[in-house]
């Protein structure tokens, strides 16, 4: 629980941004943050919600990475009447409805950590522009951030 927050069953009304470096250590501090602040419904939910965050989290460093963007990527909680997890970076981003950015070799593993992600977390979102990509992740049905 955030320090000075009261416990109850009503949204809160805060969020709050953590800038994460481009290290394997970022994926730590995220599951970490998540945890504390979430009261998942089970065990199962806190698990599928914490491979999906993993996931994204790993796919943005990778694409900073990739385009050697030395800027953080972002973990964002949003908690009102819909607590949300979003994680940004200012990578190029990848249109997970457009079957033909889908790599030929159906052994390459490009883009199925988001496939991944989406089936632990459906309502999942991405949206990509030409300065970044935001992927959403709502809690609602797997938990409740306090």
């Amino acid at each position: 629980m955030i320090a000075g927050a009261a416990r109850t069953d009503e949204p809160c009304e805060r969020s709050f941004t953590v800038t994460l470096p481009n290290s394997m250590i970022s994926i730590a501090i995220a599951r970490s943050v998540i945890r504390r602040i979430t009261t998942f419904e089970s065990d199962d939910a806190q698990s599928s919600f914490l491979v999906a965050l993993t996931e994204v989290i790993g796919n943005a460093m990778d694409e900073h990475v990739r385009m050697d963007i030395a800027e953080p990527i972002t973990l964002s909680v949003r908690c009102d009447s819909t607590d949300v997890v979003s994680v940004s970076d200012l990578g190029a981003g990848y249109d997970m409805t457009d079957e033909s950015s889908a790599p030929d070799d159906p052994t390459h593993q490009s883009g199925r950590g988001l496939a991944l992600a989406r089936a632990f977390v459906p309502a999942m979102g991405v949206v990509s522009s030409d300065v970044g990509t935001t992927v959403t992740l709502p809690l609602v049905g797997l938990g409740i951030v306090r």
